[in-house]
């Protein structure tokens, strides 16, 4: 992680966009998925804010987004890691949020509901389970990942300066929606 010091002298912004997923029944799920889990959904992120945020520290400014997911809110099957490390992610941003206010440097959660990606395409690609899915959603659809975009830039931009510790769900309304 050194490479970030030796190479910038200024980092405005960092998204912490990372997330892997292993499915499968607790009683078959293996330690080295676990371990894989939390190394790229949590472990990552912490190092990353870790050394960007000295950077920023010393210009007295910064940007911290850290993607989460609706998993962070709400639980699923078959997916012990990605759920707990979601979450974790949500709590150690606001405790980013906190620690790191005092050097101008805001840290926010944006949480992605269902999205079409690689992660998903499984998912997509079955028509029931992409209706059921649609079904959760006010706006009856999947995001596409431009539809984090704008969210994405105001956390970046002046306009958002004083939003720090926030968790911002871009679901199509999955959460609003409830049952």
């Amino acid at each position: 992680m050194n490479f970030v010091k030796q190479k910038f002298i200024q980092v405005d912004i960092l998204v912490n966009n990372a997330g892997v997923t292993f499915s499968g029944e607790l009683f078959e799920y293996r330690s080295s998925d676990w371990d894989k889990t939390y190394e790229v959904n949590l472990k990552a992120p912490f190092e990353l804010t870790k050394e960007v945020s000295q950077i920023m520290k010393q210009n007295k400014s910064g940007s911290i987004i850290n993607i989460t997911s609706l998993n962070a809110e709400l639980a699923f099957p078959d997916n012990p890691a990605y759920v707990a490390f979601k979450g974790a992610l949500k709590q150690l941003t606001k405790s980013l949020a906190i620690d790191l206010g005092q050097y101008g440097i805001r840290a926010n959660n944006v949480g992605p509901g269902y999205f079409k990606t690689e992660m998903t395409i499984k998912s997509w690609n079955d028509i029931n389970r992409k209706n059921k899915i649609n079904d959760k959603t006010i706006l009856k659809r999947w995001g596409m990942p431009e539809d984090l975009a704008g969210i994405i830039i105001y956390l970046s931009s002046d306009a958002s300066s004083y939003v720090t510790g926030q968790d911002i769900y871009i679901d199509g309304g999955w959460l609003a929606k409830g049952l």
